[in-house]
């Protein structure tokens, strides 16, 4: 991954006036379980004392539906607020440095021994994303293959759940853009191609076709239902 110029932005805050994020959301094991949201900042909260973001969510099903969340922003680490006493649980973290192994919780187990790698911070960068150099978090031991992204004042684009809070396995949910004040600062569907294009300089057309687990270890037998890397793509056999 290479390090991009572009103009700087210095401690770019998450959760600012007029942010908002395009979610999708799935379940692997459920066919059809497909649906979009929208999640707005949206004021100030005050939770057992505590001043907290109140993020509103918008679903964008034919059923529709409004939900909030509650979240935390302090010296670098976003926090999600749960309850009426206001839990802190860690979302994100950008002092994070190279090396740094993430504990992330699914299902009330750790799965950093069973995806080794997978939660450990390969490098922090700077990368020119819509014009504007921002700070990124990438995920993943193996050069090749970086399996996910904080980004700095954007959020975590790839799989929203790695990030450090409880979420059941199979669960998936991707942020497909981000706007600030209605124009589009952030779109997955460019980053993408931004780190392919990349990738594609260091991955030869024969390790293209080859498949990997998220740890980014070589697979010879594939298991039916499981998520697997190919080339720069995660698919599911």
């Amino acid at each position: 991954m290479a390090v991009l110029g572009g103009a700087a932005i210095a401690n770019a805050e998450l959760f600012t006036s007029g942010k908002s994020w395009l979610f999708k959301s799935w379940n692997i094991h459920e066919p059809g379980s497909e649906y979009y949201y929208k999640e707005y900042v949206d004021g100030d909260t005050i939770i057992d004392g505590i001043t907290a973001t109140r993020l509103r969510c918008e679903s964008l099903d034919s059923e529709g539906g409004t939900w909030y969340r509650a979240a935390l922003e302090d010296d670098g680490k976003v926090f999600r607020l749960y309850g009426e006493d206001g839990e802190k649980v860690l979302l994100m973290d950008f002092n994070v440095t190279v090396g740094e192994k993430m504990d992330v919780v699914l299902d009330g187990n750790m799965v950093e021994p069973i995806l080794e790698g997978y939660y450990t911070v390969g490098e922090v960068l700077e990368m020119e994303i819509e014009g504007i150099s921002r700070r990124v978090i990438a995920f993943g031991t193996s050069p090749d293959y970086r399996h996910n992204y904080w980004i700095e004042g954007i959020g975590s684009p790839d799989n929203a759940y790695l990030t450090l809070f409880q979420s059941h396995i199979g669960d998936l949910c991707e942020m497909v853009e981000c706007y600030e004040d209605g124009k589009c600062i952030f779109s997955k569907e460019r980053f993408d191609q931004l780190v392919s294009g990349v990738e594609e300089r260091m991955v030869s057309p024969a390790e293209e076709e080859r498949l990997y687990d998220l740890s980014g270890r070589p697979v010879q037998t594939p298991r039916k239902g499981e998520i697997y890397l190919k080339g720069s793509e995660k698919i599911v056999w």
